[in-house]
This record gives C-alpha cells, structure tokens and sequence, in this order.
C-alpha cells in the first residue's frame, strides 16, 4: 500500500468520501502485522486443545505446590522451586496459543501482503468505504456480512476464507464506537437474510466517483481457467500425504499388537487412513489437472487512466498503472494482471463492436 496523494485527517476523509454517510465513523492509519495476529480466528482444534491442556497444566501446578508446601520444613528452597515450576506449567499453554497465531498471521502475511499497511476509510451502515493511498474500495455490507468486532478492534471479513480480513485496532479509529458496529453488523446480517439473492447492489461502484468521458464499459460473466498446480495446493498435498502415511503406519501397529482383535483403537486408526487417503486422492486429481474454470460475473468501465470493477457487491477504482496488461486479440480477452489478482475482460461483455474496438486500438498486441 504506497502512498498516493498528501494525507487528509480522519474526519475531512469520512466528510469527503460518502455521500450517503450521515452516521460513519472513520479510521486511518497503519495496519501492522501485530494487528493481524492479534485478531486471527484460531482454529477449534487448538482452542480445544488449549481447554483441555490448561486445567491439566493448572492442576499439576496446584498439587505440586501443595505437596512443596508439605515439604518446606526440610528445604526453604522446595518452595520457590516449585512455584516457578508451577508458573511454567499455567505460562506454557498461554505462550504455546500466542506462538501458533504468529506463526500462522506470518505465513499468511507472505501470501497475501495487500492486508497490512496504510490505510483510511470510513465504516457506515452500507459498508465500508477504503483508501490504501493508491486504489479506492467499496465493499458492500452483503460482502463483509461476517466482520466481527472485538476487544482490539474491528475484523473485516473480505471473503469467505477465515483468514483472509482487515484489522482494524482500535487505535486506527477516531472514534471506537463498539456498541454502533455491532448494531451495524447485524443489521448487514439481517438484510442479506432477509434480501432475495437475485437483488443487485445499490449504486456500488458510484460511491468511488463517477467514470470519464472516454470510459468504456462492461457487464456480463467470464468464465477464467484458475490454476490449480500452485507451491500452495503441493505444499498441503505432500503434508497431507505425510499424514496418510503416519496414519496407516498406525494402523499397521494397531494390528499386529492385537491380530485380529478390532477394537476402539484399531477403528479409529482405520478411519483416519480412510480419510487421509480420501483427502490425498482429491488433493493430487485437482492438482494434476492443471486448472478449473471459474465464473464471474462483473461490471465496470476502462478510462484512459483508470480502471473500475465491481463483482458481487464489492467495487475497486484503480490506475492502470497497477496492472500488466496482456491484450490477446486473437483470443477476443484483453488481461489485466495484477499483484495478486487477476482481471479479463472479452468482447462479449462489452455494449458492441465498437467498444471492443476501441479498446483493441486502446491497447494493442504486443
């Protein structure tokens, strides 16, 4: 996120971006990767985990320092001793939580590093309205119906993959109004329950400026060929993979301890290769063929300089300066690559013949 025109305080942004705004509260600042970890959902498996590892930790600690207190007569050290033991054993599961949410908030960061760095915006009753300093954003409250807000802040949920959110602390906000998100939030959850999924947005993508003169416009569905052979899809295939093997390694043991004997243990062995192996088979088909199709439907208008895009109640005005842009005329698909996305417009989503044209002549073949 790079800076892209002199800073304006909270309030003169949030007076300046939302026309329909009369409530909003506004936020600017620097998301760190702090923020992040501190607001990353934590997985039932560890917080299950953690519930059950805590009070054994707790109750160890307790007996040993009971038995020391027994024992202090013949030692004054036994007390101390044991004490600082008994504080390692409640400190462990705590450090072990804070540990695992790092770790994961840093190798999430690396593939996705849009989600920190500077920020402004403002957070209303329609949505959310944000700056990083170069693009400008809309999200509809449909979008980010999941955002939550917590102790350090505001977690605004971009999709449907847990991880994949902005953290706004409450040190970004002038005004950190608790009670006000949570009254928003459920109402974005209670309208789209209550909005038939056939209802377009309101005016999306107006609400980051109106297009230029010169724009050309599009509308219509794209059906894009997604890779699926990614170092990310092969990663999780071989760790899956590793399980598998551990799992029927297990199973193995299972059965030669006990030949012919099928009890609890030996079932559950037989369920987890069963799965794993199921798990392993999808992971590697997926990957080995190569990509999926993948369908869009999405609007938006090309300018000279800018382009906008709206798809499924989110909008982004960008400059085509953020963008490689791979016309493949023969193909009848103009690309625009981005860092981390990618955008194809086709000459059947635009108005006609002579839209397709000027862009041809806009962006010709390299």
């Amino acid at each position: 996120m790079n800076p892209y025109q002199p800073g304006r305080s909270n309030a003169e942004l949030a007076a300046h971006s939302d026309p329909a705004g009369d409530e909003q509260l506004a936020f600017g600042g620097v998301i760190t990767a702090h923020d992040f970890a501190v607001m990353i959902p934590h997985r039932t498996i560890v917080q299950f985990l953690l519930v059950v590892v805590t009070p054994v930790c707790v109750l160890c600690a307790v007996t040993a320092i009971m038995m020391a207190l027994a024992e202090v007569n013949r030692s004054p050290w036994t007390l101390p001793m044991v004490l600082a033991v008994g504080a390692v054993l409640i400190g462990m599961p705590i450090g072990a939580y804070q540990l695992l949410a790092t770790q994961r908030a840093g190798r999430i960061l690396k593939r996705r590093p849009d989600l920190l760095g500077t920020v402004q915006g403002t957070i209303s009753v329609d949505g959310m309205l944000l700056n990083d300093g170069l693009r400008r954003h809309w999200f509809s409250a449909t979008s980010i119906r999941q955002s939550r807000v917590l102790k350090s802040g505001v977690r605004v949920q971009l999709a449907q993959d847990p991880y994949h959110f902005l953290a706004l602390s409450t040190r970004l906000f002038d005004h950190f109004d608790p009670d006000r998100l949570k009254s928003w939030f459920r109402q974005w959850r209670h309208r789209t329950a209550t909005t038939p999924p056939s209802t377009p947005p309101i005016a999306c993508a107006t609400r980051l400026g109106m297009p230029p003169a010169d724009a050309v416009n599009f509308a219509g569905q794209v059906t894009l060929q997604m890779p699926t052979d990614t170092p990310e899809s092969r990663k999780q295939a071989w760790s899956l993979t590793a399980q598998l093997v551990i799992a029927f390694a297990v199973l193995i043991l299972a059965c030669l301890s006990e030949p012919g004997n099928w009890n609890g243990f030996t079932l559950a062995a037989l369920l987890a290769t069963i799965s794993y192996a199921w798990a392993v088979f999808a992971t590697w088909r997926l990957i080995l063929q190569g990509s999926k199709p993948h369908t869009i439907t999405q609007s938006g208008w090309i300018g000279e300089n800018e382009l906008l895009i709206e798809s499924a109640g989110n909008a982004s005005r960008c400059p085509l300066s953020c963008f490689h842009i791979h016309p493949i005329h023969d193909q009848d698909v103009i690309w625009f690559a981005g860092e981390l996305s990618m955008i194809a417009i086709t000459k059947d989503i635009l108005a006609s013949m002579d839209e397709w044209q000027r862009l041809i002549d806009r962006f010709p073949a390299h």
